[in-house]
């Protein structure tokens, strides 16, 4: 007998047949993570999305520490390192911890959190105390950690590249002062360094701030007595006030003060509210004292689900398929919001059977909700493994979850627009080809007359997955394609701008190029009617010719020049400046229109459509007159025009897409008004890294 193997995505129906919330915002509290007796554990350090925990442990000697927050103390791993390690730090994408050494050196060891155990590499030296003769202690990242603060033990900060690639640099320029226990801000929008020290020859401890540019300016940021500082990801700073944990709200919000405020303890590692660490002292072993680690956790809001496959298989390894998305809606608040999204199973019951289920237990943390208030409801959505859930209120989605919290896993088709591409363009005397496809939930094509097409302002175009449409007046359209689902009736919908020009002699050209070309004849668009037209005998087409009415187009040769030469990451200053040379000055820069001047691509990567961040210029409203599109030189000779973009929106851009000590071509374009044109050059800048 033949038998043909394959494999399948139609299990049946995934239904969720009951799901339970219950919790209440509560008060935070702290539990012993480590409580490991004999041994002492101390100067803890959260990883900054909360997840890992790093310590100094005493066993066999001082050993770098690293577990789950979640895993209270149970797996952990060690890492021993060439020197005795103290005052661990996370870089803040987690990939490796920053510690010193008990030689008084900065070391980094890369940190591997992807598996079920942490995985240590290999350690490097960034700070050599031999070559520079004094200690380093306390490092402390820089946001996008590139850089780390430290202090001498002598009352001296420094920052310098984490790679150990440049000499350190002072931050204190008062005599007066001394700082110890840097912690460099990870709230956005400020970047100052949190530190403890004698502030201007003041007789206490207080928590001070220091810009990180060698300004040396310094602020005071709390008052009283404090050291240990640690600033969160929030605005607050934990710190040490006499063996008690305190806090300063550097954003002062009225009544959010983070519950970690007035705990006994010391060395406190915070980054939001509801994540924090600290040491406490504990009595143990006969007269003996052991430190641990205090963890807060947070009264959580814990949610049950169970659900199964209505005519498919119940087997563990279908059942395994299933994903289960849940969202919050607040009280009072029309908003849905994606609590869990395609959260895995935890366990499984009646595996065989025809009702076997996948079950799903989730905690969360309910601070995070409603501004903490609690309450709200959960509901939830269950689908197969190849399918998503769609968001409330969207298509798709069962309206019955609002109301009961439990839903059934019915999925939306999808719809997808092939021909026309967005923003296509066409003339008035053209058919436009309509051509997408249908899906429903398991990837299955739907057949034609579940494909109907429609383009605003004109109605329905036909049904089917290719309509071919006939012309359209000048003018913009959207071109929308419908999908039903025969078995579910559930829609959804795709859709295109495209635009159409007139052109009335139909000979390709449009009536507003035409009309633009001063060489061209008079009554305008009745030029020959031929698409292969080419007005100042060139041999390039006008439909390809930038310059149709100048026989030698490539006499003008337009370059870009930037200012500055170099954009550094990070940059200060609100714009950059590119000026656009023009050789022989026909036609006249002094005609381009500012409006049109964007940012094309940068090193062949196209910026499409209006809503890319670096293509809006910035206008001469926006600064002053004499920032905005100006012409120099006069007709006949070599010209400059200029154009200012946001310097911001472009480096955060460049930064996010390319790699750093990379030269970069930016390629300019714009419209001239009379005769119309378009220019393009290129120029080159250098991103350095970021320090």
């Amino acid at each position: 007998a033949t038998r043909v193997l394959f494999s399948s995505t139609q299990n049946g129906q995934p239904t969720l047949q009951q799901i339970t919330a219950s919790g209440g915002a509560g008060a935070a509290g702290f539990v012993n993570y480590t409580n490991t007796d004999p041994l002492s554990e101390y100067d803890p350090a959260l990883s900054q999305d909360g997840q890992w925990l790093a310590w100094i442990s005493d066993v066999d000697g001082l050993a770098l520490t690293v577990a789950s927050t979640s895993d209270m103390g149970r797996s952990s791993t060690l890492f021993f390192g060439a020197v005795s390690p103290k005052h661990p730090t996370w870089r803040p994408d987690g990939s490796e911890i920053a510690f010193a050494g008990s030689d008084g050196s900065l070391y980094t060891v890369p940190v591997d959190t992807s598996g079920t155990d942490p995985v240590f590499g290999s350690e490097s030296t960034i700070y050599d105390s031999s070559v520079y003769d004094f200690a380093a202690d306390n490092p402390s990242y820089s946001p996008d950690g590139n850089q780390v603060t430290f202090d001498d033990g002598l009352g001296q900060l420094y920052t310098m590249s984490s790679f150990g690639d440049e000499a350190p640099v002072a931050l204190i320029t008062d005599p007066y002062t001394t700082g110890y226990d840097p912690s460099w801000s990870q709230t956005p929008g400020d970047d100052r360094i949190a530190f403890s020290g004698y502030y201007n020859g003041a007789s206490i401890n207080q928590i001070l701030g220091v810009a990180p540019d060698g300004s040396g300016t310094i602020t005071v940021l709390g008052e009283g007595t404090g050291t240990e500082p640690s600033w969160g990801t929030d605005g607050v700073i934990a710190y040490n006030n006499a063996g008690t944990i305190r806090t300063i709200d550097t954003a002062a919000v009225p009544g959010d003060t983070p519950a970690i405020d007035g705990q006994s303890g010391y060395a406190p590692s915070y980054v939001q509210r509801g994540v924090s660490a600290f040491s406490a002292d504990f009595f143990c072993c006969g007269e003996s004292t052991q430190t641990d680690i205090m963890l807060e956790q947070q009264a959580g809001l814990s949610v049950s689900a169970a659900g199964g496959i209505v005519g498919g298989s119940t087997t563990q390894a279908s059942l395994d398929n299933l994903r289960l998305t849940l969202y919050y809606q607040c009280p009072d608040s029309p908003e849905w919001s994606v609590l869990g999204l395609a959260l895995e199973p935890t366990g499984f019951t009646g595996v065989g059977t025809p009702d076997a289920q996948a079950l799903f237990d989730q905690t969360f943390d309910e601070s995070q909700l409603c501004g903490g208030a609690g309450g709200g409801t959960v509901s939830g959505v269950l689908s197969d493994f190849f399918s998503s859930a769609p968001l409330p209120d969207k298509p798709g989605y069962n309206p019955v979850v609002q109301s009961t919290g439990v839903s059934n896993s019915t999925q939306g088709p999808v719809a997808s627009i092939v021909a026309p591409a967005q923003d296509a363009t066409f003339f008035d005397w053209q058919a436009i080809a309509l051509q997408g496809e249908g899906t429903n939930s398991h990837l299955q094509q739907l057949a034609d007359p579940n494909l109907a097409w429609s383009i605003d302002g004109i109605g329905a175009s036909g049904t089917g997955s290719t309509v071919d449409r006939a012309p359209l007046p000048a003018g913009d359209y959207t071109v929308r394609l419908t999908v039903t689902d025969p078995v579910t009736n559930l829609t959804a919908e795709d859709s295109r701008l495209i635009h159409v020009v007139a052109d009335s002699d139909h000979d390709g050209l449009s009536d507003v190029f035409e009309n633009g070309q001063g060489c061209f004849p008079a009554g305008a668009s009745t030029n020959g009617d031929s698409i292969n037209l080419d007005s100042d005998g060139d041999g390039i087409t006008d439909g390809q010719d930038p310059t149709p009415c100048v026989a030698d187009a490539a006499q003008y040769h337009p370059t870009v020049k930037f200012e500055p030469t170099t954009l550094n990451v990070p940059s200060q200053g609100t714009y950059v400046a590119m000026g656009v040379r023009q050789d022989n000055g026909t036609p006249s820069l002094a005609s381009v229109m500012p409006g049109s001047v964007r940012i094309q691509s940068i090193t062949g990567i196209p910026l499409v459509g209006p809503s890319t961040p670096v293509t809006k210029q910035v206008s001469a409203e926006d600064f002053s007159v004499n920032r905005g599109w100006g012409v120099l030189g006069t007709a006949g000779t070599n010209q400059v025009a200029g154009a200012i973009f946001d310097r911001q929106l472009l480096i955060a851009y460049i930064k996010s897409t390319f790699k750093m000590n990379q030269t970069l071509t930016i390629t300019l374009t714009g419209t001239s008004s009379v005769p119309a044109w378009t220019f393009s050059g290129s120029g080159t800048t250098t991103i350095k890294k970021d320090r």
